[in-house]
């Protein structure tokens, strides 16, 4: 072979090995590209996952905050009934102790009455026993 052909084989093959280089080149920049894409992707469908994973985790606190809000109101309901009905219907010891003294001194001046009509009555039943009894004896 003469030189001319070696050279042009050289300049061939060295043609050659540039644009195998240069694909290379092209191939490893699109699939670094292509990665970088997919990451960004990644990246993005991650953000969104959490942007709703953080709407659920606050609607999950605002219900929870709702209901102990209510819970909270349900209570001081509940306290203020209580209180009322306690005022409306709690009675001082002082207070307690004189309506029972009252009710007592009622009672027995009841009792007193009634043991007094009792006597009465036996006494007036007396006197017409003994006006009857001497009624028969006079007939007799």
């Amino acid at each position: 072979m003469s030189d001319i052909q070696w050279i042009v084989a050289i300049l061939i093959n060295a043609a050659v090995l540039i644009a195998s280089f240069l694909t290379a080149s092209i191939r490893t920049t699109w699939k670094l590209a292509q990665i970088e894409a997919d990451i960004v992707k990644l990246i993005s469908d991650h953000g969104k996952e959490d942007l709703i994973e953080f709407a659920n985790i606050r609607n999950e606190i605002d219900a929870t905050a709702r209901s102990f809000g209510e819970t909270i109101q349900a209570l001081r309901q509940k306290t203020n009934d209580v209180e009322l009905d306690s005022a409306r219907l709690y009675v001082r010891r002082d207070g307690f102790h004189d309506s029972i003294r009252q009710l007592t001194d009622g009672l027995a001046s009841i009792r007193g009455e009634v043991t007094g009509n009792i006597t009465a009555l036996r006494h007036e039943l007396r006197e017409d026993l003994k006006r009857m009894e001497s009624k028969i004896d006079s007939k007799t």
